[in-house]
């Protein structure tokens, strides 16, 4: 359903575009663009539902995030791991 490439993408969905794209050497519109083929592909209109949506497929996994969670994984065969 989503790429590898949005899935990576999606694991930094607690960032801004800017640090996103600065992260995986984009342009904050191409980030832009994942989130809106996400979006569409999911039904969903904001991060947070797409997020849940995608705990919920098992496509991320929260290890941490913001104050006691803050990394998240992508799964792609197993877990993916920068």
């Amino acid at each position: 359903m989503l790429s590898k490439r949005e899935r990576e993408v999606l694991s930094r969905a607690h960032l801004s575009n800017k640090e996103i794209g600065s992260q995986m050497n984009l342009s904050p519109k191409t980030i832009e663009r994942y989130f809106a083929d996400m979006f569409a592909k999911t039904h969903t209109s904001r991060r947070v539902d797409l997020f849940i949506f995608a705990l919920w497929k098992k496509l991320v996994s929260i290890i941490r995030w913001r104050g006691l969670i803050i990394e998240i994984t992508a799964r792609v065969i197993g877990t993916y791991e920068e």
